[in-house]
């Protein structure tokens, strides 16, 4: 593991971690790492910088560390972007922790914190919803597939429409950025009536793997 915020680097493979139970996921974000054993435990360890460990605190940690909040969730997917992760449960709901600053996890995500709707950055996993409190899915869909970027958030439902979040300056959102600089919430991204079946996310970029066998891009593309 490569890793500025601890010891020097490794450069044979070696063993990260042990573990009770086999792992199932693993993922790598920008200076941490989490995994989800065949029991469904959570853990995350590496660069905590903004929360994004789920520890409700911004202290690195050097070994696995249960990610508690998630102890009720029976996750099937995750994702890891800069400083937030996001998870999909077996029943396609989307949550997210880490930081929060862009809205990459949507507004009023932090419940419990007087200035932490946007801010706070030290909470636990909680639910991402989209068209209001009370509607838990995106478009009365449940989630398939979600994708971290650096400050936003895609997420794919099970009929292959994708909805998007966070920071837009490099349109990133699938939507054009001299409307939104930010989406505060998930919208739909337009994709001209194309069924999406993969979704990935860049730190400024994205791409979409539509059901007529073609890739799709949007966001920066400065470097290509």
């Amino acid at each position: 593991m490569f890793t500025p915020f601890f010891k020097s680097g490794v450069d044979t493979p070696t063993i990260e971690g042990t573990f009770e139970y086999p792992v199932s996921h693993v993922k790598l974000g920008t200076g941490y790492i989490t995994i989800v054993d065949d029991k469904n435990n959570v853990y995350s360890w590496g660069d905590n910088y903004a929360g994004q460990l789920g520890t409700h605190d911004d202290i690195h940690r050097e070994e696995p560390t249960l990610v508690k909040s998630l102890a009720e969730v029976d996750v099937k997917h995750l994702s890891l972007g800069f400083q937030h992760q996001c998870f999909l449960d077996t029943e396609g709901r989307p949550y997210g922790l880490g930081k929060n600053t862009r809205f990459q996890l949507g507004k009023n995500w932090n419940f419990d914190s007087q200035h932490g709707e946007i801010f706070d950055r030290y909470q636990g996993a909680n639910q991402i919803r989209a068209g209001g409190d009370g509607d838990p899915y995106f478009g009365g869909e449940p989630i398939k597939q979600i994708a971290a970027g650096k400050f936003h958030t895609l997420f794919l439902t099970e009929t292959g429409r994708v909805f998007s979040t966070g920071f837009n300056k490099y349109g990133q959102l699938g939507i054009a950025n001299s409307m939104y600089m930010h989406a505060e919430e998930p919208i739909e991204v337009f994709t001209d009536g194309v069924k999406v079946k993969a979704i990935d996310a860049g730190w400024h970029h994205n791409l979409l793997l539509g059901e007529d066998g073609n890739l799709y891009g949007f966001g920066a593309r400065k470097n290509g």
